[in-house]
């Protein structure tokens, strides 16, 4: 009964809180996205970022968690234009992150009977990395460089703690970011500390700093660090599987130490990814469980580039794949999620199971005996089923990010420039720039998927391009 006693208390506990929720939390679009997270996309595509905001606003428009929609709110703030309210969202979210860096016991031990979603949301070492990136553009927007050179510190603090890792999609990641914080450290001044970032780069790619990098501009030109967003990064989506296990499976996942669980769990979850038919004879039960399995939308790759009528055209020296590093930081938990939504299958199977037995036994009781058995039989049955509707796959993410990030640095005589951005066979008109004597300028843009170089295009893209002092 110790299972289905957990199960009884997990439930009571947070089964009314994720019913309530169910409607507006698990309905999905046809690419797997939430409702609310599809049409919050669309508006920014459409070039809408106003009435984006007002959907974050709204009180089912933007994700439950709080830090979530924290860096929900970040990010759509500064495409709007209210920087001052996207300043203290982001704020908010790297005081919460710091926060939840150590996850609390109860709430872990609860997933394991009732959902992932009872677990606080953490944001992978990816989506942490673009909490200070965008508040620094937040700050420079604002024309405030040293808060931006605070964001660059934070930034280049999460790079330090990331800069160890093996994956080559994160590295890659990082070397933008790490150029990224260069560049906003130059335009603050701070000169010593943006050549290490810039060297931090060239470490990771394997190559030499850059001279328009490493060298101050001289006396009658300037530099233009111009950082490439596009399209939307790829995102968790919930996946259901059915597979089975033998009775001694079943025993180690809901009666064993905690060490047999989580072998039993994981080599279950091995099995079911590589889809091993069931064995031809002994007994098994066959249970469906449902996890996030992780979409590939595709991301455009074509060519980013920047042309100025002084130069040229300038591809992007720096590209990387956000969508990439994400899925990387999402593989390495890949497994305890498996393991947690096995354990968790298991444990409603026992109690359903309990449940029969004490139905079947009540047939043969009387009076108050026979009351508790059905009424005790009717409640585990009622809990495992209301279990099966609430343990939804967990598939939070920050939807909002670029799946796509690039800079292209060039170094133009002082004056004013009109700058463009090409985007594989399209040109985006971002408008003038000017570049003084000296000094180093940031302009940010992100090509939404679906863009034209028309007319109504350029006057969306004026609203938020962020050109720089």
């Amino acid at each position: 009964m110790r299972p289905s006693l957990a199960l009884l208390l997990a439930l009571s506990l947070s089964g009314c809180a994720g019913l309530g929720r169910a409607p507006d939390q698990w309905r999905t679009a046809p690419d797997g996205l939430s409702l609310r997270d599809h049409a919050l996309r669309a508006s920014l595509v459409g070039g809408g970022f106003g009435t984006a905001l007002a959907r974050l606003d709204g009180r089912r428009g933007g994700p439950d968690d709080r830090l979530l929609a924290a860096m929900y709110r970040g990010v759509v703030a500064f495409y709007a234009g209210r920087l001052d309210d996207g300043a203290r969202a982001l704020e908010r979210a790297h005081g919460m992150t710091e926060d939840r860096a150590t996850k609390s016991a109860s709430r872990a031990a609860l997933s394991l009977f009732a959902s992932d979603h009872v677990l606080p949301y953490v944001p992978g070492p990816t989506e942490r990395l673009f909490i200070p990136y965008y508040g620094a553009l937040t700050w420079l927007a604002r024309g405030e460089t040293d808060e931006a050179a605070v964001e660059a510190r934070r930034l280049v603090g999460l790079l330090g703690r990331a800069d160890g890792e093996q994956s080559q999609a994160g590295a890659d990641v990082r070397a933008v970011l790490h150029h990224f914080a260069g560049a906003v450290f130059d335009a603050a001044g701070e000169h010593g500390d943006a050549l290490v970032a810039y060297r931090n780069a060239a470490a990771i790619r394997g190559g030499a700093v850059a001279t328009a990098d490493s060298l101050a501009p001289t006396a009658d030109s300037g530099d233009v660090a111009v950082f490439l967003e596009r399209g939307f990064v790829d995102y968790p989506v919930e996946t259901f599987v059915t597979g089975w296990l033998d009775d001694g499976e079943l025993v180690a996942l809901t009666g064993g130490s905690d060490e047999v669980r989580w072998h039993t769990a994981r080599r279950i979850g091995g099995r079911l990814a590589a889809h091993n038919p069931r064995p031809a004879s002994g007994r098994v039960e066959f249970f469906t469980v449902s996890w996030p399995g992780f979409r590939s939308t595709h991301a455009d790759r074509r060519r980013l580039a920047v042309r100025v009528d002084a130069l040229g055209e300038r591809s992007a020296a720096l590209v990387t794949d956000v969508s990439d590093a994400v899925r990387a930081d999402f593989e390495r938990g890949q497994a305890a999620r498996v393991a947690r939504a096995i354990v968790r299958a298991a444990a409603r199977f026992v109690a359903l199971r309990e449940a029969g037995r004490r139905l079947e036994e009540s047939g043969d009781e009387q009076g108050k005996k026979k009351a508790a058995s059905v009424a005790v039989g009717a409640g585990l049955a009622a809990l495992s089923l209301t279990s099966a509707a609430i343990d939804r796959a967990d598939t939070r993410s920050w939807q909002l990010l670029p799946a796509v990030l690039g800079v292209v640095r060039l170094r133009l005589p002082a004056g004013e420039h009109e700058v463009k951005v090409v985007s594989g066979n399209e040109v985006i008109t971002l408008g003038r720039v000017r570049v003084r004597a000296g000094a180093v300028s940031i302009l940010a843009h992100r090509v939404w998927p679906g863009e034209r170089a028309s007319s109504t295009t350029v006057a969306v893209v004026t609203r938020f391009r962020v050109p720089f002092r």
